[in-house]
């Protein structure tokens, strides 16, 4: 059953589902008018976007009811996958600057949590992540990202308890299991680490091509991120350049899975790697398996830069921005660690098994 949400019907929040899809109306005239398509664009349901007066974009994340399998519960995005639209909120704060020429400086509110929320699955360890990507974005873009001033509290909270973390490691390398219906994104990851590894290496200057660096970050030997799947598509060094690659695979029928949380889940990645890099986060406590990521935290300390790349064969409309990459590399990280990010578009033929990579 599809998610229903049920929206509280006042006139606050009916005056910025108004302001939502005057937002919507806006940017499908933009796309329309750049790419000469008439492209569907959609707004998270959990997010509303209000331009002030004086041009600051405010993104607000609300907690409200939902309707799952016929059960009533309150649904968070803040405490959710991050790729998924309701809770990236870099992919949107980034595309809708981009798009947005109006746009000035961006300002992000989140309904915290309850105590129920937290508790139900691995949801306090989404609202980590979501603590944690806020408080680099911050940083990463002082000069137009703010923090609500209901919420820059909650992020001074969480910056002090940020301390004495570990990365997690696979207890084994992790298997490639092929999809049962037809070929499918981990058959991709899987042949671009294997099949295609000389293409990946030129194309990407690195001296390896790697899958699955795990990123479950914790806590006294306690999940402080989510663990299990979450981990990087694909990675590789060279020399002090640490590169990563978030992976899409689209395919030409069925359901279309493209989002703008690419963007959400390689920034948060790359500063994952970053802080490994400068000590921030430390190795797993746990003994790590692969020779590769033996290889890295060896040689974390000689990295003096992070490429994060993202990979797909179709992108969302907004992210076909080349404003998007000059604001995403615009960041102040330069100052000890420099990421710089890039966007690559890639065509693979299942018929003849041939791959190529483009800008």
């Amino acid at each position: 059953m599809a998610t229903e949400v049920k929206y509280i019907k006042d006139s606050n929040t009916e005056q910025m589902f108004h302001e939502k899809n005057m937002i919507v109306d806006v940017l499908r005239a933009k796309v329309k008018s750049s790419s000469g398509r008439l492209r569907s664009i959609k707004l998270p349901k959990y997010i509303f976007f209000r331009i002030k007066a004086d041009s600051t974009l405010s993104i607000s994340i609300k907690e409200m009811e939902a309707t799952i399998d016929g059960n009533k519960i309150m649904k968070n995005p803040v405490c959710e996958n991050m790729q998924e639209d309701n809770a990236a909120f870099e992919g949107w704060a980034i595309c809708l600057k981009s798009w947005l020429t109006n746009i000035g400086k961006v300002e992000l509110s989140w309904d915290i949590p309850s105590e129920i929320t937290l508790k139900r699955g691995s949801s306090e360890q989404h609202y980590n992540r979501f603590c944690y990507r806020v408080l680099r974005f911050k940083e990463a873009y002082p000069e137009w990202f703010e923090i609500s001033n209901d919420n820059k509290n909650e992020i001074e909270k969480f910056a002090k308890r940020f301390n004495e973390i570990r990365n997690n490691a696979y207890s084994k390398e992790p298997e490639h299991k092929p999809s049962h219906s037809g070929f499918g994104e981990t058959d991709m990851e899987f042949a671009m680490a294997n099949d295609f590894s000389s293409i990946m290496k030129s194309h990407f200057n690195i001296g390896f091509i790697d899958r699955q660096f795990p990123v479950g970050l914790k806590k006294a030997d306690k999940q402080f991120f989510t663990g299990g799947l979450s981990a990087i598509d694909l990675w590789g060094t060279k020399d002090d350049v640490l590169s990563i690659i978030e992976l899409k695979y689209i395919p030409k029928s069925g359901s279309k899975n493209i989002k703008v949380g690419i963007i959400s889940e390689l920034f948060l990645y790359s500063c994952v790697m970053r802080d490994i890099a400068i000590g921030v986060i430390h190795e797993p406590s746990t003994p790590v398996v692969k020779e590769t990521e033996k290889l890295f935290y060896k040689n974390a300390n000689k990295y003096r830069k992070v490429c994060a790349y993202m990979l797909a064969n179709e992108y969302h409309p907004l992210v076909e921005n080349k404003k998007v990459f000059s604001i995403l590399n615009s960041n102040a990280l330069s100052s000890d660690m420099p990421v710089f990010f890039q966007q690559c578009h890639y065509i693979y033929n299942e018929t003849t098994k041939q791959l190529s990579i483009t800008e």
